[in-house]
């Protein structure tokens, strides 16, 4: 399993996105082939080094309108895994990779073109693959291995990073001819969790491989694929169509505007309680210092929002807490709020970042002075949590913690290039590692862009506790413009309902349940943002359910 720290870089589906159309049921032939005021325009990154020729060229798609587009085939940093289309961000619906056969069906057997390879066998392979070419658009490949013997095949052929990579012999209707060198081309292994399109060779036998080309510049009359390989053990090598498989997005939608249950609603927090605010606009000790102008209240179509700013001197852009009513812990609350991504962060990020408001356990006592002094006189609500982040994993017992966070846009010229992927970064006592899981918010498979407006709700509700008895029975819910994004089932926060917080010497009044509803904002990780670069948030809205 991938932790969420790898994820920080920058059933068949009914709903199939797959290159140059629908398949072709033909016969299988053989062949022998802070305020405006206060940022500063973000530092302009060092330029990012290109993919080795061909040169890339911009990436088309007809992925229908709500998917993440675009959906194609890309071997650099961040692209094809045996488990994901784009690394850690857009899964396959079928290990090791999806794909139609010539009938149409999704992975299926029939092959678009097929040749016979033996063993030892080297140099130019060639398979007719007019069938699939003749559909338009990019010819989008994929090779799949099949055994004829008692050995398992196993065939090497050179990538386009060796100077040899695979190629279209085409004839157009006119009579023309040409020869079209592999854009992009990648092994699908399931053997590793990482990239590895970079290589100079790529292996096709219980692994696949991913070809994608320019579309032909005319209306073709037959193609042929041409390989440089070399034969380790002969067999089948079959020629299909590239696709990504996928639910149909969920139905369900959900929002608080106008929930009876809310109690606290905010445009931009400067009329939120006097212990938000002096956290969230700085002030006096022991309130929050805003030397670095990182939080500010602006104009915006017509209304007014708060901007938070990431700096290059500071992970750190907010750290806040909202309380539920009576200073309560909550078994059940959701929260809701527009955010708007801008463009500067596109280039002034270095790193995945916690985007905004989240939920987690009560905290220590350490904040006992502000409690008094900001007149919550309720200790362990906005202090620091005992566990449950920082890489402090949760162990049912001490804490944990549910933020927002988004990756990083993947860098240049990756196809999500410019698009933001959410997720939550969930500190649960069954998480992978010391750092949190992260839970993609993918069910809408969609993004995030910079320069919109979205409205993004969550709900979470705890497992249920009573002394050390525990059930698997957690919820937590996410939501894209009301549009579920994201459902988590059958977890836990908590093994008992005494922790070590509700212990001396904290003796915090808590049973492990929702503490607050979390407004932090981080930067990474470890590594500094780039330049100054802002979101806004507006229309906030929380509610206590239970």
């Amino acid at each position: 399993m991938t932790t969420r720290r790898d994820f920080l870089i920058a059933g068949a589906g009914t709903v199939a996105i797959a290159a140059c159309g629908g398949g072709d049921a033909g016969s299988t032939e053989l062949t022998t082939s802070g305020p405006p005021s206060q940022v500063t325009p973000p530092d302009t990154p060092p330029p990012v080094t290109p993919p080795p020729t061909p040169p890339p060229t911009p990436p088309t798609s007809t992925t229908p309108t709500g998917l993440e587009d675009p959906v194609v085939i890309y071997d650099g940093p961040g692209g094809i895994t045996g488990t994901h289309l784009y690394a850690r961000l857009v899964q396959w619906k079928n290990p090791g990779g999806d794909w139609l056969d010539a009938d149409g069906v999704a992975q299926g057997d029939r092959p678009f073109g097929e040749v016979l390879v033996r063993t030892g066998q080297s140099g130019e392979i060639v398979v007719d693959v007019t069938r699939l070419v003749v559909q338009g658009s990019e010819p989008s490949l994929v090779l799949r291995a099949f055994a004829t013997s008692a050995m398992a095949p196993i065939f090497h052929f050179s990538s386009r990073e060796s100077g040899q990579g695979p190629r279209l012999v085409v004839t157009y209707v006119d009579g023309a001819t040409d020869s079209i060198p592999v854009m992009y081309d990648s092994e699908c292994n399931l053997s590793t969790a990482y990239e590895i399109g970079g290589r100079t060779s790529m292996m096709v036998s219980g692994t696949n491989a991913y070809l994608r080309f320019p579309a032909p510049t005319r209306p073709v009359a037959s193609a042929k694929l041409v390989l440089t390989g070399s034969i380790n053990t002969g067999g089948r090598l079959g020629v299909y169509k590239f696709a990504l498989f996928r639910d149909p997005p969920p139905t369900d939608t959900f929002t608080l505007k106008g929930d009876p249950r809310v109690f606290l609603e905010t445009e931009c927090f400067d009329d939120a309680p006097f212990y938000i605010r002096t956290k969230i606009f700085g002030g006096p000790p022991p309130a929050s210092f805003d030397d670095l102008h990182q939080r500010a209240i602006v104009n915006v179509d017509g209304g007014r929002a708060l901007q938070v700013t990431f700096d290059p001197r500071a992970n750190a852009a907010l750290n806040a807490s909202v309380c539920f009513p009576n200073f309560d812990e909550a078994d059940e609350a959701a929260w809701e709020f527009d955010i708007r991504l801008m463009p500067d962060m596109l280039t002034g990020l270095a790193d995945g970042v916690k985007l905004f408001a989240g939920c987690s356990s009560s905290t220590k006592n350490d904040d006992a002075y502000f409690a008094g002094w900001a007149g919550t006189k309720t200790p362990g609500r906005c202090g620091t949590l005992l566990a449950g982040n920082g890489g402090s994993k949760s162990h049912g017992y001490d804490g944990w913690s549910h933020r927002w966070d988004s990756f990083n846009t993947p860098p240049a010229p990756h196809p999500l290039h410019g698009k933001f992927m959410p997720m939550q970064y969930v500190y649960w006592p069954g998480q992978f590692d010391f750092y949190g899981d992260p839970w993609e918010w993918g069910l809408q498979n969609r993004s995030l862009q910079a320069g919109e407006w979205y409205t993004i709700t969550q709900r979470c509700k705890v497992n249920t506790c009573v002394g050390t008895n525990f059930k698997k029975d957690a919820e937590f819910d996410g939501y894209i413009n009301h549009k579920l994004a994201l459902r988590k089932r059958g977890f836990y926060q908590r093994t008992t309902d005494t922790p070590l917080i509700a212990l001396p010497p904290y003796n915090v009044r808590s049973k492990l349940a929702i503490g607050r509803i979390w407004l932090n904002t981080y930067h990474g990780g470890t590594a500094l943002p780039l330049a100054r670069c802002s979101f806004q948030v507006r229309n906030f809205r929380a509610a206590k359910f239970a």
